[in-house]
């Protein structure tokens, strides 16, 4: 998975953190530049992508899975916690 919240490949690719959390702007305009970046991850052979969040604060991860069968393999045998 491309680790877009390691500050050392944000930089390796031209970018910085405020364009990876735009949230001001039409939804084309607010994921116009991730949307480059989610494919030519997808062209280079990442099965994903790790993220910062976006939504105002920088202290949580989301993680993007390009395909479900990727993600259906990788969870195969692991039983659920509930949480309480």
């Amino acid at each position: 998975m491309l680790d877009l919240t390691d500050q050392s490949v944000i930089e390796q690719l031209g970018s910085e953190f405020n364009k990876l959390v735009l949230t001001t702007g039409s939804k084309s305009e607010m994921y116009e530049f991730t949307n480059v970046i989610g494919s030519w991850a997808r062209s280079k052979g990442y099965n994903g992508l790790i993220v910062p969040g976006a939504r105002g604060a920088q202290d949580y991860t989301n993680i993007v899975v390009f395909t479900q069968s990727k993600l259906t393999s990788a969870l195969s045998g692991i039983t659920p916690v509930k949480l309480k």
